[in-house]
Order: structure tokens, then sequence, then C-alpha cells
């Protein structure tokens, strides 16, 4: 979802919520918190641009010690929530990728094709750096 459906979201569920800034806004003085709710169960910031194999729209690429935080943060705590909100900047690229991915690391139940065919501007290669380190660490996807 983007950043301002976000910031006014209100959880009904018991929710793991992953934010995604630009690099730029890591020393940012303030960026919009999420509405105060005892149904975010965890809230965890991640800074890297919306970079691909083939533009750069900033100069932090994902990375595998990122790809390993958001699978091991997630695994943490799962098995306290029922609903997973990703937001980035325009809600397009970086968090349906992230989605879509730990949904098929986690078998979270949706179905990749829908999700794949709602989200085609999901940045592949986010997606795909998620998937490389979940196998690196034994993880192995429920769905293909």
């Amino acid at each position: 979802m983007p950043w301002w459906e976000a910031v006014r979201h209100q959880p009904e569920k018991k929710t793991y919520a992953i934010r995604i800034f630009n690099s730029e806004e890591r020393d940012a003085p303030k960026r919009d918190p999420l509405i105060s709710s005892p149904l975010y169960v965890h809230v965890a910031e991640y800074f890297f641009d919306d970079n691909d194999e083939f533009m750069m729209s900033g100069p932090v690429t994902i990375d595998e010690e990122t790809t390993k935080r958001i699978i091991e943060d997630f695994a943490r705590h799962r098995e306290y929530v029922e609903c997973l909100l990703v937001h980035c900047s325009k809600g397009q690229n970086r968090s349906p990728a992230i989605a879509m991915a730990l949904n098929e690391i986690f078998g979270l139940g949706h179905d990749t094709n829908s999700l794949r065919e709602n989200y085609q501007a999901a940045n592949r290669y986010v997606y795909k750096r998620l998937r490389e380190t979940a196998e690196k660490l034994g993880l192995t996807s429920r769905v293909q």
C-alpha cells in the first residue's frame, strides 16, 4: 500500500507492518507514523531505493543483509499476526514485491498468480533477492 494509506490505516486484526523508505529518508527528522494501535504486533522499517537490475532510482539497492533481516524479523513474529501490511512510497513496486515473496516463503495463503496479476509493477529484483535469501536460509517456498 502507498504510505498515505498506511499512515491512515486502522488495523482490524493483529498486524505486522513493514515500512519501506528511500535511502535519503533514513536521516529524515520525522517520518509520518502509523496510527497507534495495540493491533500492530510489530512495525519494522527498512531503507533502500526502488532499484532493479536495469534502473537505479537511488544509491541504495536491497542487499542480502536487508533481505535476511526482512525474512528473519517476520519469522520471529509471524505466529502472532493475522495480517501483513507492507508499504513504500507509492505501494506499486517494492512493497508488493516483499508481500508476494513473504507470501510464498511462509505460505501465507494468497494465490501467487492473482498477486502477480494485480501487482504487475512489483519490483522483480526485490522479489528475486528475497527468494534467493530464503533459499540460502533453508526456507523452502510452499508455493512455487
